[in-house]
């Protein structure tokens, strides 16, 4: 009793949970008796998996805190790799309110990876973008999760659509959801099935092959080793979370969607986290930040991308 009352009761239940991720991501794998070496090493993996799932810092306190909660001895103790691992964070990791990215700027940066021969890194920019999927989201799709339109089917068959977290993997979504199944429904983004076909070569592979041979780190370096060539440094720092924000705010901007449907779309369980997203009133003053030169290199941009991913180009 006196230990469990060592800190308040929300604590307790912040503790409780990112134990319960832990432990789960780890298939239990930490005990009483798990040795200081081996739980420096399976937690210091575990925090690398969170920071490229776009999760922020306080996060990261809250998992390494729980970790000494429930394993004491773990206090003070030499755990170098986690403790290299937080500094890493400290410095990479993007502001907690993480701003979201223009759609002309996803566009530039497309365009930098065709021009580099990166074509999946080209087309996943606009995939995360354009269905706001979470940093990790596009990497974990097999081929079969891409799903063709079916001609002469009704209306609720004529987009391509992409399955996540489908129920036969057994993983579910952040938010503990199942088969959730996003359309490229909207006239903006048309281009994006045949271009997921054509790039990822889908109907000459098995299904059960992932659909992107990349890896999220890579479009993390990508984004960080061309944010400033491209001058896109007033932005702030890259991160590929940031493209789950711009979407969401490019469409609110331009009342492509209710707010509502941003947060179907989004998975969003809450109207006041999608408020945490939607920040649409940013975008203008994000792009205003950028020099002419860099604007007018954008604005091309997005007419460029749409042609180049169309193959008429």
């Amino acid at each position: 009793m006196l230990r469990k009352n060592s800190v308040g009761h929300l604590t307790q239940k912040k503790y409780q949970r990112h134990w319960e991720m832990l432990q789960k991501w780890s298939h239990n794998a930490i005990a009483v008796d798990t040795s200081l070496e081996v739980l420096d090493s399976m937690l210091a993996n575990y925090l690398e998996h969170c920071y490229l799932e776009g999760e922020d810092l306080s996060f990261a306190n809250y998992a390494v805190a729980s970790v000494v909660y429930h394993l004491p001895r773990a206090k003070g103790a030499a755990l170098p790799l986690v403790q290299q691992s937080m500094r890493g964070w400290r410095r990479l990791c993007p502001p907690r309110a993480r701003l979201p990215i223009p759609y002309e700027v996803v566009c530039l940066l497309s365009m930098q990876a065709y021009k580099e021969h990166k074509l999946e890194i080209c087309v996943v920019l606009q995939l995360m973008f354009l269905l706001y999927l979470r940093p990790g989201e596009a990497f974990t799709m097999r081929v079969q999760d891409i799903v063709f339109p079916v001609k002469r089917a009704g209306k609720a068959y004529k987009h391509f659509s992409i399955l996540l977290h489908p129920s036969e993997e057994g993983i579910p979504s952040k938010t503990k959801q199942w088969d959730e199944m996003l359309s490229i429904d909207l006239k903006h983004m048309k281009f994006l099935g045949p271009a997921l076909e054509q790039i990822l070569d889908l109907k000459n592979r098995a299904g059960a092959d992932k659909a992107f041979t990349i890896s999220l780190e890579d479009v993390n370096q990508f984004m960080e080793n061309n944010w400033e060539p491209l001058g896109l440094k007033p932005l702030g720092k890259p991160h590929a979370y940031r493209l789950r924000h711009g979407g969401a705010s490019y469409e609110a901007a331009l009342k492509l969607r209710t707010l509502a449907s941003i947060q179907s779309r989004g998975r969003w369980q809450t109207l006041k986290s999608v408020k945490n997203y939607e920040k649409g009133s940013r975008l203008a003053q994000l792009f205003g930040s950028l020099s002419k030169a860099t604007r007018d290199k954008a604005v091309r941009a997005k007419k460029d991308v749409v042609q180049v991913l169309s193959g008429k180009l």
